[in-house]
């Protein structure tokens, strides 16, 4: 099983560079017809592991997501 190299701001000495939110892939997010966003992960795209950070935005007339704790 071989694992998804994801692109990163990271460079070859292992620094995370300063990037552009648009070098960041979106990501999608549906749940039926009632809820659907897309996100940028910034925090992984930077590099960060104990904290996430994202870019969400709303599709117009959808909710964010189903009510639900952290």
């Amino acid at each position: 099983m071989t694992q998804e190299i994801k692109p990163s701001s990271i460079n070859a000495d292992g620094i995370s560079e300063p990037f552009s939110v648009e070098q960041v892939a979106w990501d999608e997010y549906v749940h039926g017809t009632r809820f659907g966003t897309r996100y940028r992960q910034l925090g992984e795209f930077g590099g960060a592991k104990n904290v996430g950070v994202c870019m969400e935005e709303l599709a117009p007339g959808k909710q964010a997501c189903p009510h639900h704790y952290h």
